[in-house]
């Protein structure tokens, strides 16, 4: 397979500038008002967001807004999961009668006993072990997506007990005493590491941040509470056997156009690196920059997808911390869109980890709206996507989804942004108002 390794810091500075001189420059949007509208009767609010330079959008509506306990299929509400008080098992099935996902793993619930990610949440979807995702929204049609859209735009929070990529497992041939769970593991060298427990085949699990199979190969490992000692292997398992397995690739999130995985856009983001695999002898890309989840806390992943550009951008809990490039003909063009293939946590290591995600947004265009506590986007880090529910290049309403900022006595303090199809944002938000009104309706004239 042919792959190019992203790293901008060495692309020849005179295709750059060949490419800046290229590329069309668009304006940022502009936000002139806005306008809380509140419907008595239901206790909901809307936002209208007035402006320019919105762009229009075919479709105002996401694709997908699941957040668990009430998700919106094209703007159309699915209570599908709404009376779960307990625990659910998340079907697999192309019906969305039955289930928002027609290809997710078996072991993915909906839990509404551990604690939500904020006070308005009831429930969000929980797994335990290594390999569990959701796939496939039957939103955008299942394995059977519409043909040729060029953009996507995913959003979602995560909560991994462990973080991924500091997570190894390892036989022990000789264990002194017994360890405790998630007591601190001193390694001989000076690091330090947590124990998490033995899995099923038998192997100690543990977290070690920061460090790499040299700083561990043939060290001694002591139990800080326990006192309780081991050898860490010198060779790898690889498979079975004695030895370690490293975190390895642990995919968050894929992105596939064909449902075999064979043709067209296969994206993926692990914890390490991201992917986007080659095909018909056209390079993929190897991107290399990635930053650490926080375990044990939420953390908000979002990935734009443009195949006209031949562009990716991941943020992360707020930081744009990577975009690359690649070749827009990698896009398989009349067949498929690409589509949430994976969504969760698919790796070979891992078995005791556990995972929880929450407030997923999907939609087929870089367009949205989002509210923040910050005045100046570069300088926001807490906001929430907001679901449009119409557009046009003047004037948005979405519906008011406070998520992290629910329970605030008023709106102040909150801000507007918007983006476009370009990906452009507002540099500057637009603080909600909440006294302002909607402008009088335009009364039709009428001549005799």
């Amino acid at each position: 397979m042919l792959f190019r390794k992203f790293n901008r810091t060495k692309a020849p500075l005179i295709l750059l500038a060949f490419s800046a001189f290229w590329l069309p420059a668009y304006a940022e949007p502009e936000i002139s008002s806005s306008a809380l509208v509140e419907n008595i009767q239901s206790g909901t609010k809307n936002i209208l967001v007035y402006g320019s330079g919105f762009g229009t959008k075919s479709q105002a509506a996401p694709v997908l807004v699941d957040r668990v306990e009430v998700a919106y299929e094209n703007g159309q509400l699915s209570a599908l999961h709404s009376a779960v008080d307990a625990a659910q098992v998340v079907l697999r099935s192309s019906d969305s009668n039955e289930s928002l996902w027609e290809k997710s793993s078996l072991n993915i619930d909906v839990d509404t006993s551990r604690a939500s990610r904020h006070s308005a949440s009831s429930s969000h979807y929980y797994f335990e072990g290594e390999n569990n995702f959701l796939g496939w929204p039957n939103a955008y049609g299942g394995t059977n997506t519409s043909v040729d859209n060029r953009q996507l735009y995913l959003s979602w929070w995560y909560k991994p007990k462990f973080d991924p990529g500091s997570y190894w497992a390892f036989t022990a041939e000789s264990i002194n005493g017994t360890f405790k769970g998630m007591e601190t593991l001193l390694v001989e060298g000076g690091y330090e590491g947590t124990y998490i427990g033995i899995d099923r085949d038998g192997l100690i699990n543990a977290v070690f941040p920061g460090l790499g199979s040299n700083s561990l190969k043939g060290k001694r490992i002591k139990g800080a509470l326990s006192g309780a000692t081991t050898i860490f292997p010198s060779e790898s398992r690889k498979g079975s056997g004695s030895g370690y397995e490293t975190p390895g690739s642990q995919k968050l999130a894929r992105i596939w156009e064909d449902p075999n995985g064979g043709d067209g856009i296969r994206l993926s983001w692990t914890q390490m690196h991201q992917t986007l695999s080659s095909h018909n002898n056209v390079s993929g890309v190897v991107n290399w920059e990635n930053t650490p989840l926080n375990a044990g806390q939420w953390n908000h992943l979002e990935l734009e997808l443009d195949t006209v550009k031949g562009r990716v951008r991941l943020f992360l809990n707020g930081e744009n911390f990577s975009s690359f490039e690649f070749d827009p003909s990698l896009d398989q063009m009349g067949k498929w869109s690409p589509t949430i293939a994976g969504l969760g946590l698919n790796g070979k290591v891992g078995k005791l980890q556990e995972g929880e995600i929450d407030d997923i947004y999907f939609d087929k265009t870089v367009q949205r709206v989002l509210i923040g506590d910050a005045a100046v986007f570069s300088d926001l880090k807490n906001y929430e996507l907001q679901r449009p529910v119409s557009w046009k290049d003047n004037e948005i309403e979405v519906s008011l989804f406070l998520g992290q900022f629910s329970g605030r006595e008023n709106l102040h303090g909150l801000y507007l942004y918007v983006f476009d199809k370009h990906g452009n944002v507002n540099s500057r938000g637009y603080e909600i108002c909440e006294d302002c009104k909607a402008p009088p309706a335009k009364t039709p004239l009428s001549v005799e």
